[in-house]
């Protein structure tokens, strides 16, 4: 019996170093029924040049998609558009499946209803596989309501990378798509409207990727007012997601530790987003004055002088000590 289609969908954009490499992990698949869609978003760097030869290499299995330069989201909705599979693996052009990667979680899906959502275990790495230290995350198990994963996901402000997930194309069209005007966190968004799409979320403990530590100059690692807008707008969406399910107090707890971390992160970048994050905390929390001194010196002073005051008081101090 011939065994589901899955679409491999890879987004890239100035990627020479690490594309083939990419793409080989997928070729070499223990799982065969693929189709490759690279999505070449109007590259400079000669990772064009590379997609050409690997198309015209493997001509049954990859298929080549150019446009002209619209960010990685859209990239993923064109390859969402176009796939023919019956399920969807997002891979990111300089990250890497393990070879066994897609048997594992097809042969858990496929006596699972097509609402059940998989992923498996990640790791990061520099230069070479296990050149870093592997985690064993709590949330590797199985979750029966899915809304939970998210929940001890944002409390613990951890993430599963975009690749550990097999989603079948029946979620996919529930959740919709990528939202194009986001430039971070994108998958966190994504994702978490993949994982309320779902029934039921497995964790398949053998299937393994790997994940390429970000550069200096990498977007999840950009500071700037647009990545802040785009961060604190995931952040709304997952509060408007999650409430439809549960208003519990430890959702609520999970959520102001999202605004918690946009604070800290963003506050040199946007002062005002930071503000807003505030109020939202405090909405959450139900108080006025959430925070005691201990809890954070910096959200403990801006209930008395304004959280505005309170950052241009720490960055003038962290200024004068320097």
């Amino acid at each position: 019996m011939m065994l589901p289609l899955v679409s491999v969908i890879i987004p890239v954009f100035n990627k020479k170093d690490f594309v083939e490499e990419a793409v080989n992990s997928v070729l070499n698949q223990t799982y065969d029924n693929l189709e490759i869609l690279l999505i070449d978003d109007g590259s400079t760097d000669g990772s064009t040049e590379i997609l050409k030869d690997l198309a015209l290499r493997y001509p049954s299995k990859v298929k080549l998609i150019q446009q002209t330069n619209k960010g990685a989201c859209h990239a993923r909705n064109i390859g969402i558009q176009v796939s023919k599979g019956e399920y969807i693996q997002f891979l990111d052009a300089d990250d890497i499946l393990d070879s066994q990667k897609i048997e594992f979680q097809f042969e858990v899906l496929k006596s699972q209803p097509k609402d059940v959502l998989v992923f498996g275990r990640w790791e990061y790495f520099d230069d070479v596989i296990g050149d870093l230290d592997s985690e064993n995350f709590s949330f590797y198990r199985e979750h029966l309501k899915p809304f939970e994963l998210l929940i001890e996901l944002w409390t613990k402000q951890q993430m599963i990378a975009s690749f550990a997930w097999l989603t079948s194309k029946l979620i996919i069209n529930a959740t919709g798509l990528w939202d194009e005007n986001l430039t971070l966190n994108q998958d966190g968004d994504f994702f978490s409207r993949v994982v309320a799409n779902s029934s039921k979320v497995v964790f398949v403990n053998d299937s393994l990727g790997y994940y390429r530590k970000p550069r200096y100059n990498n977007i999840i690692t950009t500071k700037n007012f647009d990545s802040a807008k785009s961060l604190f707008k995931t952040f709304e969406n997952y509060q408007n997601l999650i409430l439809n399910f549960c208003s519990s107090p430890k959702t609520k707890k999970a959520l102001i530790k999202n605004y918690e971390h946009f604070i800290y992160r963003m506050n040199a970048i946007s002062p005002e987003l930071c503000c807003r994050a505030f109020e939202k905390i405090k909405s959450l929390s139900g108080k006025k004055r959430p925070y005691v001194f201990f809890d954070s010196k910096l959200l403990f002073f801006a209930q008395f002088i304004g959280l505005e005051k309170a950052i241009y008081l720490k960055l003038k101090l962290r200024k004068a000590f320097k």
